[in-house]
């Protein structure tokens, strides 16, 4: 499964490389057209600072991340910017959940894991919110892993995952939080990979192999898998029931100490 949520970089030329093969055919996925959604509170907070309702949809409505990474060094070729442009135009949105709401973006589910859908699945293909090595220069879109609602999800649901996220999105994963992957099953080179599109290679062939598998041999698997998927899960329970711990983690990131982070708080500054 993919939910891809926003319209970002990373997730549309990782899009390209899936319409390219037939993987689609057998997962369930959820590609938005939207980069900034444009809902009344959003809106408003725009008018607030000063802008005109015309001024909010010209400037903002119906563009891709692509259009807002200029001021961080966006570093995508030219064929690449074009691909994004294309499929943000012309193929977006894309949905194929089994549900009468298609867009997941819009959907009461979007924090936590929904369970029947997380029952028809055998891998989550995490998009993090930041995945732009080898896409941008800029410091912190590039360095930092920052663990949101989209990796809990599967942890949660006793479901497996591989993360589309920043270099060492794993490393940091086990070593901050304690919680285990799985490289025994698939290839995690894509972690240490310093580009997305690296990342994207290496993640296809291990689908390919998932889909290689029968409905049976996953089943085994995930069996196999099974004191790996309790432990995650336990592990994130005790997390977000500990109090107010989560939010001093979270303060780390604002204060450009995030595990992953290698720069200072001052290369913050956009």
């Amino acid at each position: 499964m993919i939910l891809a949520g926003k319209s970002r970089v990373s997730r549309l030329l990782f899009l390209d490389k899936l319409l390219k093969t037939d993987l689609l055919d057998n997962t369930y996925y959820s590609f938005n057209n939207e980069y900034i959604k444009l809902d009344k509170d959003v809106i408003k907070k725009f008018m607030d600072q000063g802008w005109t309702y015309r001024e909010i949809i010209n400037n903002h409505h119906g563009k891709s991340e692509a259009e807002f990474l200029r001021n961080h060094n966006l570093i995508i070729s030219d064929d690449e910017l074009t691909t994004v442009r294309h499929i943000h135009k012309n193929i977006l949105p894309l949905f194929n959940l089994p549900r009468k709401t298609d867009d997941y973006y819009y959907d009461p589910w979007w924090i936590i894991p929904e369970p029947e859908l997380y029952k028809s699945i055998a891998v989550d293909i995490v998009n993090e919110t930041f995945h732009h090595r080898g896409i941008v220069t800029n410091n912190l879109f590039k360095n930092i892993n920052f663990f949101t609602e989209k990796i809990t999800k599967p942890i949660l649901a006793f479901r497996p995952f591989m993360v589309l996220g920043n270099r060492f999105y794993l490393r940091d994963l086990k070593n901050e939080f304690g919680y285990k992957s799985f490289g025994d099953y698939w290839d995690e080179g894509y972690d240490d990979s310093h580009s997305a599109q690296a990342a994207y290679d290496i993640v296809i062939e291990n689908m390919k192999y998932l889909n290689s598998l029968t409905t049976n041999q996953l089943e085994n698997m995930l069996i196999d898998m099974k004191d790996i998927l309790v432990y995650n899960s336990n592990i994130a329970k005790r997390y977000f029931m500990r109090g107010e711990a989560w939010k001093r983690d979270v303060k780390k990131y604002l204060d450009g100490k995030g595990v992953a982070w290698t720069g200072t708080k001052g290369n913050m500054a956009f």
